[in-house]
């Protein structure tokens, strides 16, 4: 006895492949006009983009700079990807073994970063107010006084 095998092709009409393309681009067009984000200027300049979800405990924070490797002068390629790299050698009085451990024990994520746009710091943390706010003191630490 043989079995034949049918492959079942569903053949869709010009319209029904117009209606099913806008069905496919809307559904994330909408889901991305649902977010909320805020945005003001901080008197220094500074942009603020601020999304609040209350679904989940974290925080993210990412504090970008107009300074990626399309600053590199010609003599200098790969400098602003060393001084990202850098910024996590360790900050304050910290250095790297420390600063990573410090980092561990609050159980987030501190990392430096650099790419062709911009480079920068992100956090991300726990929203409770202790854990957050040590967070924030060691990436303002890093920021501001990196070994």
């Amino acid at each position: 006895m043989s079995v034949k095998y049918r492959n079942p092709t569903i053949r869709l009409s010009g319209k029904l492949k117009a209606l099913w393309l806008a069905a496919c681009l809307l559904v994330p067009m909408m889901a991305a006009h649902a977010i909320d984000i805020q945005s003001w200027r901080m008197d220094n300049g500074a942009k603020v983009l601020l999304v609040v979800r209350h679904e989940n405990p974290l925080v993210d924070i990412d504090i970008a700079f107009d300074a990626g490797s399309r600053r590199d002068v010609p003599d200098k390629i790969g400098a602003a990807g060393f001084a990202g790299g850098l910024m996590d050698a360790g900050a304050g009085a910290d250095d790297e073994e420390a600063l990573r451990r410090r980092i561990g024990d609050l159980a987030i994520d501190l990392a430096s970063y650099s790419s062709l746009e911009t480079a920068g710091v992100r956090l991300r943390s726990l929203s409770q107010t202790d854990t957050l706010s040590a967070a924030v003191t060691l990436a303002n630490t890093m920021l501001t006084q990196p070994r």
